[in-house]
């Protein structure tokens, strides 16, 4: 409701309400804040007003929308118009196509945090007002932590191709190095790398067109 969402928090309030909230904070294990605020949805006012949730076909990424929520403490102050796009490579990006008429951006607090994670604060009302939401300003904040890598590629050369296989073959019959780490070698994906059947899959693709290997998120 009020402009941010949690992971894991079933409610992202304060004992039902809205309430001071600074990055990091020990109140929600996870939150993801594009504009803490005092926000309400009045469809008296704006009856198309929402949250609103959008998923990729592909499943690579969401969008959530705040669509023109009322300013709790001004009535009439529903231009605010707002929302998270969450992909599947890690990034995190709000993006504001209006902010309101009466300086709710100036309280916002805007950021990211995480249990035991890095939080980064990007606006309070602390911090530079540079940093303040705009109408037609977009933050990102960029995944530094996640890789996609194709099993089997086990020289990690962006391509599984013959030099992966003979990196298999020397692996399994004369004690070759492993890849770095072992779970490239999963070249079927069966969660057992480096076996004969990763070997047997990595013929069929590349001689026989078999089906690709399965592309898998790969911690850095």
């Amino acid at each position: 409701m009020n402009g941010a969402l949690s992971f894991t928090d079933v409610n992202v309030n304060f004992s039902g309400y809205f309430g001071d909230m600074n990055i990091p904070n020990k109140d929600f294990e996870t939150i993801i804040s594009a504009f803490w605020n005092d926000l309400i949805f009045d469809t008296g006012l704006v009856p198309a007003s929402g949250l609103f949730i959008y998923r990729s076909p592909t499943n690579d990424t969401m969008v959530i929308e705040w669509y023109r929520p009322a300013n709790f403490n001004l009535f009439g102050d529903t231009l605010t118009n707002f929302e998270i796009i969450l992909t599947a490579d890690g990034n995190i990006t709000f993006q504001y196509l209006e902010v309101g008429n009466a300086g709710l951006e100036q309280s916002a607090v805007v950021g990211i945090a995480a249990f035991e994670c890095e939080a980064k604060n990007h606006y309070d009302e602390q911090l530079p007002v540079s940093n303040k939401p705009a109408d037609m300003h977009a933050i990102q904040f960029k995944s530094n932590i996640w890789d996609y890598v194709w099993a089997g590629d086990c020289n990690i050369d962006g391509t599984v191709n013959i030099l992966d296989l003979t990196f298999t073959v020397d692996f399994i019959f004369r004690s070759g190095p492993p890849p770095n780490p072992l779970i490239m070698g999963d070249a079927n994906c069966d969660d057992a790398p480096m076996q004969i059947l990763d070997l047997t899959f990595l013929v069929d693709r590349i001689f026989r067109f078999g089906p690709p290997p399965c592309k898998f998120i790969l911690r850095h």
